[in-house]
């Protein structure tokens, strides 16, 4: 009896192990790598520009965040030049995830794109 329970232990042991060892994108990119990701990110959208203050990219578990800070507040005219793109950035998400599935050997389960006025509230967001 003794040995059956240590076998269903074991087992189970072993079971919550692999749970635990699920592979995310978030395991697979250093903080160093998620970090350059960010300064290139910097470099390409705010270094120079006037619209934006802030870009960051975020990585929990399978799902990535692009999180767009603008310098000043949006009007209805500027969120609906953005709403207008939004099949541009869905169209852009496919090859997105493919490209990290090849790098990483992990496809995204989403990815999101955020914008937020200078205020730091959320004013357009599409994700797939």
């Amino acid at each position: 009896m003794r040995k059956k329970i240590i076998s269903v232990f074991t087992v189970l042991m072993c079971a919550f192990m692999l749970v635990g060892c699920k592979n995310t994108i978030e395991k697979k990119y250093s903080k160093k790598q998620i970090q350059e990701m960010n300064d290139q990110a910097y470099e390409q959208y705010v270094k120079g520009s006037s619209d934006y203050k802030d870009v960051k990219i975020e990585i929990k578990g399978n799902v990535i965040y692009y999180k767009y800070w603008f310098n000043y507040e949006l009007d209805d005219s500027q969120i609906a030049i953005l709403e207008s793109g939004e099949a541009q950035l869905k169209k852009q998400i496919p090859s997105i995830k493919d490209g990290i599935k090849k790098d990483c050997g992990i496809k995204p389960e989403k990815i999101s794109y955020i914008f937020y006025d200078v205020n730091d509230e959320e004013v357009f967001r599409v994700e797939d």
